[in-house]
């Protein structure tokens, strides 16, 4: 049903959340309106309490304008029949689908849909798809708990939501420094040597304490969600501030996440729970005061026989040809330099002589120089076979090459005499 109406008898929609109109939008839409008139009627319903005025569903700039450019005259409205919802709707509409809403006021709008119809944020997560899940809901109605002055920096666009957010745990233990912080974020020159996150941090290191729990048996992962069950703590050694219960940190509202760091914004519960926590873990796994004594060496008898010293030698004669044609051509001059450096009184692995060889001499240089190290039982810290296999694994290693299969062949053993006195092999 259209009506005439004068705009004073047109209230607002009792849901409406706009802090502040946009000066210059609403200049244009006063030229308009004195020059076409009002082109699409305001649409309301009557008052629910006073049947002799009206509650604007939506259209309250073309009231505005109307009332601003023809005072005295009476204007035409869409009046019909609304539920509450339904006027909630056509103010979501309104605000936040034809013109951005500032976050606090999307926040407001979105605490009022709430609280009057009962939805939960996850609801509400799914009934505004703009605002993608249950924790962006979460993230808006957190910034109706900073304090009003920051509220309204957020509102004109002062400070950004993104850091408003970083603000938010400080405003009920210090909303002095919150204010202090925000006006600061907001006086940063762009190409200053301070940044906002420098500013947040500062408030970290003032008024929270980060975890950072390790031991020898457990991690801060751990002790994040230890106890299973709060603990009830002694009232004589309770520190000053601690609450009677100690609960998990997990889950608790005084836990903060920040720069991959876990911080406590109540320091006396925290080292009440570390003192706890430690005292858990020293019962279930006791320190012993004298550590045990290390086993005694076995002592190794080292064999220098001449049997012995032949069977190193056939060891090392076997294996150091195929284990010297397996060093790359490339690693083969530095590793070949490194090992004869110094050894000059041998004529034949002297490192003039190896710097003047060909490549093929090269390696069997390489290869005598292996056999002349088996056999120098100075070397050896155990039995010459061990001793020798242990050094051309080392050698091995140095060189990047993989040994022969065969290389490693039992070690060779002192021959047994026969009957006739000749030397046979087992």
């Amino acid at each position: 049903m259209i009506i005439t109406v004068f705009p004073k008898r047109l209230h607002d929609n009792p849901y409406q959340v706009r802090l502040a109109r946009n000066p210059e939008k609403f200049a244009e839409l006063k030229t308009s309106i004195d020059e076409h008139g009002v082109l699409e009627k305001p649409i309301a319903r009557k008052d629910p309490k006073d049947q002799t005025v009206y509650q604007l569903a939506f259209g309250h700039g073309r009231r505005d304008a109307w009332a601003a450019v023809r005072p005295n005259l009476p204007m035409e409205v869409d009046v019909r029949i609304l539920t509450d919802r339904q006027m909630f709707d056509y103010s979501w509409i309104e605000n936040h689908d034809r013109e951005d809403l500032s976050p606090i006021e999307e926040a407001l709008l979105l605490q009022k849909e709430s609280v009057e119809f009962g939805l939960t944020q996850t609801q509400l997560a799914e009934k505004h798809k703009k605002l993608k899940d249950q924790g962006a809901i979460s993230n808006k109605l957190a910034l109706l708990h900073l304090p009003d002055p920051v509220r309204m920096m957020v509102h004109r666009r002062e400070l950004s939501e993104r850091h408003a957010r970083k603000l938010i745990p400080f405003a009920k233990i210090s909303p002095k420094d919150t204010e202090k912080t925000a006006k600061e974020i907001r006086e940063l020159e762009p190409d200053g040597w301070k940044t906002p996150e420098d500013l947040i941090d500062e408030l970290y290191e003032k008024h929270a304490k980060p975890i950072n729990f390790k031991s020898s048996w457990s991690s801060e992962k751990n002790f994040l969600t230890w106890p299973c069950k709060p603990i009830k703590t002694d009232p004589d050694k309770r520190i000053k501030g601690a609450p009677d219960e100690i609960p998990p940190c997990k889950g608790c509202s005084f836990l903060r996440e920040h720069d991959k760091s876990s911080y406590c914004f109540r320091p006396a519960c925290l080292q009440t729970k570390k003192n706890l926590h430690q005292a858990t873990e020293r019962k279930a796994h006791p320190v012993n005061k004298e550590p045990a004594k290390p086993a005694p060496k076995e002592r190794v008898v080292v064999d220098h026989s001449e049997e012995y010293m032949a069977a190193a030698k056939r060891l090392i004669k076997a294996a150091a040809p195929a284990f010297v044609e397996s060093i790359p051509k490339t690693n083969l001059d530095f590793l070949g330099l490194a090992l004869v450096q110094g050894r000059s009184y041998d004529a034949d692995i002297s490192p003039a002589k190896w710097k003047k060889s060909s490549t093929k001499e090269k390696r069997k240089l390489m290869a005598q120089f292996l056999v002349y190290l088996g056999v120098d039982h100075h070397r050896w810290n155990a039995k010459p076979p061990k001793g020798t296999e242990r050094q051309l694994l080392q050698l091995a290693k140095l060189a990047h090459v993989c040994l022969p299969k065969d290389w490693n062949v039992a070690p060779a053993v002192a021959p047994k005499k026969s009957a006739s006195g000749k030397g046979k092999r087992k």
